[in-house]
């Protein structure tokens, strides 16, 4: 699953993306809440990551608040390519 976090056997966290495997792995943990995947996925191998811990009711909230930010760029981008 896409934002998987899992515990390699030396202790050491991964976090699955898009070439995640459909089975088996490592122990999962937690998940990346999906407004923080774009991010995550910008970052290098062995670059370092601080994870904090949100509810599902809080990562619904986070969710909604990003859709409604997108959706207003989007509105200011329409409106800015009627006016060409």
């Amino acid at each position: 699953m896409e934002g998987s976090v899992q515990i390699t056997s030396s202790g050491l966290p991964i976090v699955m993306l898009a070439d995640h495997q459909t089975t088996g792995g490592y122990a999962k943990i937690a998940t990346v809440i999906s407004t923080d995947i774009p991010a995550l996925a910008q970052l290098r191998p062995g670059d370092w990551v601080t994870f904090q811990y949100v509810t599902a009711m809080e990562a619904v909230k986070i969710a909604r608040k990003e859709n409604k930010k997108l959706l207003e760029l989007k509105k200011i981008i329409e409106t800015a390519m009627g006016k060409w």
